[in-house]
């Protein structure tokens, strides 16, 4: 049962979550990815065949088809003609995997652990990069919805068809994007590290059944050499001191590095909003509120570690419940995977995580501060009022032409659209 604050936040939040995603259709991105990805979805079936593999990644290999295969349907299935339909669909399925999500948390979360899910889900919701990545034409941005019934699975892992779809889903995020496979990695380490009660045959069985789509992928990736090139650099242990996923973990899961999405521009956006024609830096003061917040509970979780040295193995590993053991694993253990491998790590790889990230961040302040309500309600109202920020200065000013959102979609000049 949910309390009365959650029954009267919940509906709250998820109107909010919705309006956030669906709002201001055309500003959207519109750059050489988003046209590759719309213009497969007019053109295969009429002047080109079905494509076996998706689009170049930016570590120099293509990607698995199955993402780019998913917009070709919905091209087809719902008569998609302009990239603002195709971005209202995207808009929808992520709408529809933080309902999802709130799904899933009242019925799969024991109510000791629902507190700090239904937080997450708050966060969740308004938090700007989760916004920002649910209203691009990009593969990665599917991943939300599959992320849901991979929790799903996951959770029911215990039994035949848990375990066979635990197996499915987790190689199918890896082909939506290629960080889900380090996350699935990570996962089936952490299974096999804590013992957790698992159908292994049928986990199998589901892995080997989500590795079919990608055998064309597979052939292409040994077949050419450029694989070899891509990943030559990489393997090297010493990069196992790279810090950058676990600082964009941390800033993604604020909300604070905007600079990622607005480039030159996030210090004028600092500077809003302009009121009487003033700047008021009222922005600044909310990113210093949530950069300070950060700093805090860093440096609470660092002394009660310290207080408590029995629970740093719990910190770091965790495997006595499914919510923390798959904390650990998403925090640590696709960390530390993707830093040995030596890619450069972007925002958008923690699309996969979703909705870890945020509520990572709602268990932290839980269990480490006695007033943590009133710590998560100002990180909360923090990240809402950065989040309409971020969209309200995108509209106004057009995009970030100095940025990576680049300029928004109906002010491009007809050529380029």
């Amino acid at each position: 049962m949910l309390s009365p604050f959650w029954k009267r936040f919940l509906p709250v939040i998820l109107i909010l979550g919705a309006l956030l995603r669906l709002i201001w259709i055309e500003d959207l991105e519109y750059k050489y990815d988003e046209r590759y990805i719309f213009g497969k979805t007019q053109t295969v079936g009429v002047s080109e065949h079905f494509p076996l593999i998706g689009m170049a990644s930016g570590v120099g290999t293509v990607n698995p088809g199955l993402g780019l295969w998913i917009f070709i349907g919905l091209g087809k299935v719902f008569h998609i003609k302009t990239p603002a339909e195709l971005t209202r669909a995207v808009q929808i399925i992520n709408v529809i995997a933080l309902f999802l999500l709130a799904f899933f948390i009242l019925k799969f979360i024991i109510p000791p652990e629902k507190e700090m899910w239904l937080w997450g889900l708050a966060l969740t919701a308004i938090n700007p990069f989760a916004v920002l990545f649910s209203k691009k034409i990009w593969q990665q941005e599917l991943l939300p919805f599959f992320c849901v019934l991979f929790l799903m699975s996951f959770w029911k892992k215990h039994t035949k068809t848990g375990a066979f779809f635990c197996g499915l889903l987790g190689i199918v995020l890896g082909q939506i994007h290629m960080s889900g496979f380090f996350l699935f990695a990570s996962v089936c380490v952490w299974i096999l590290l804590s013992r957790k009660s698992i159908k292994f045959f049928y986990w199998f069985m589901g892995t080997l059944v989500g590795i079919v789509p990608m055998l064309p992928w597979i052939y292409h990736i040994f077949a050419y050499p450029e694989i070899q090139k891509a990943f030559n650099h990489s393997w090297e242990l010493t990069k196992f001191t790279d810090t950058s996923y676990w600082m964009r973990w941390v800033t993604g899961a604020l909300g604070v590095n905007l600079k990622y999405s607005l480039g030159n521009h996030f210090v004028d956006f600092l500077t809003y909003p302009i009121i009487f024609s003033q700047k008021t830096y009222f922005f600044k003061l909310i990113y210093f509120l949530l950069v300070i917040s950060g700093v805090c509970i860093i440096c609470k979780i660092i002394y009660n570690l310290y207080k408590n040295k029995r629970s740093v193995l719990y910190f770091f590993y965790g495997k006595e419940n499914n919510t923390v053991m798959l904390q650990n694993a998403y925090f640590f253990g696709s960390g530390a995977i993707m830093a040995i491998c030596g890619f450069t790590i972007y925002m958008h790889y923690f699309i996969v995580t979703f909705p870890m990230q945020w509520v990572f961040l709602a268990r932290q302040v839980l269990i480490n501060f006695k007033k943590s309500k009133h710590l998560l309600w100002i990180i909360w109202v923090s990240q809402l009022i950065f989040t309409i920020g971020f969209l309200g200065y995108i509209h106004i000013k057009g995009g970030a032409p100095e940025g990576d959102y680049g300029i928004v979609y109906r002010l491009l000049p007809q050529d380029k659209k």
